[in-house]
């Protein structure tokens, strides 16, 4: 966006912008034609702004995933919880279906990911954070927003999945109860999930997984403000959070901070400190 938010688009335009999508490594899992996406990017993006041809690039997924005629593009990443006024800004109509979960178990499943913290006082920071965002967001436009919870959508799918899709106004289908009939695999080993049935295996997991000195971290950060999301807390009393918490509350902040300076590197350095960490990591 930095680089082509404030343009019109025209042939030499839409070239550059198809070159420096294949900087972003993960593009690659997606498995584009990519004659067939410049194709489209050449008849439907000259003479548009960003965010038209943004979804451009969305429109072609859908179509090679065998869903022509979407009538909404969708993407689910937490990074977006930093920069909802910015997507307001570049998508107008834009609308979110904001998914939380039990902070203890989203400790949890980070812990299990290579390429992540695996500090559960840094996660449950982030967690905190990210929703304090989302939810200050809420207040300022609360009509764009479903709150779902997940373990409401695990187990008891069919209302959850009604109530999303009359907020987008779409009508609803049976097949939702049976996505993983319908993917066409995994994206990565942390999204494997997305080819199986919805189940109630992932909740509950921090009961078993979390030690208690872990799970009294988490809670002394996350109690409070998880309460209001319904979630109750599973320890009485609090750590002292100068002496234990602290050095990795402060890490944290200033991992949150870096997430969000780091979109405003130019494309080029922004791209290779990502893949460089991505390679570190063993994620690509």
């Amino acid at each position: 966006y930095n680089k082509y938010g404030s343009r019109t688009f025209d042939v030499k335009l839409i070239q550059s912008f198809y070159n420096d999508l294949w900087l972003e490594d993960r593009l690659g899992n997606w498995n584009l034609d990519r004659a067939s996406l410049l194709d489209w990017l050449m008849e439907y993006g000259v003479g548009k702004r960003f965010p038209e041809v943004c979804k451009i690039v969305y429109a072609r997924y859908a179509c090679e995933q065998g869903k022509e005629g979407a009538l909404w593009l969708g993407d689910k990443n937490p990074h977006h919880s930093l920069f909802i006024n910015d997507l307001i800004h570049m998508f107008p109509n834009s609308k979110f279906l904001y998914l939380f979960r039990d902070y203890r178990d989203n400790v949890v499943s980070y812990q299990n990911v290579p390429f992540d913290s695996n500090n559960p006082t840094v996660l449950a920071y982030r967690w905190k954070k990210y929703n304090e965002m989302i939810q200050d967001a809420i207040v300022q436009h609360p009509t764009r927003f479903l709150n779902i919870k997940y373990e409401d959508l695990v187990t008891d799918s069919h209302p959850v999945l009604q109530s999303a899709c009359q907020f987008l106004d779409i009508p609803f289908d049976e097949q939702m109860l049976e996505h993983h009939k319908h993917q066409s695999g995994s994206k990565g080993d942390w999204h494997s999930n997305i080819s199986s049935p919805l189940s109630t295996k992932s909740m509950n997991r921090w009961s078993s997984e979390l030690s208690k000195f872990d799970l009294a971290k988490v809670e002394s950060i996350c109690a409070d403000f998880g309460s209001r999301l319904g979630y109750l807390p599973a320890v009485k009393h609090k750590i002292n959070h100068q002496i234990f918490l602290f050095p990795s509350v402060i890490y944290a902040s200033i991992l949150i901070k870096l997430e969000i300076a780091l979109f405003s590197f130019p494309l080029w350095l922004r791209t290779k400190i990502l893949h460089s960490y991505r390679k570190s990591t063993g994620t690509i």
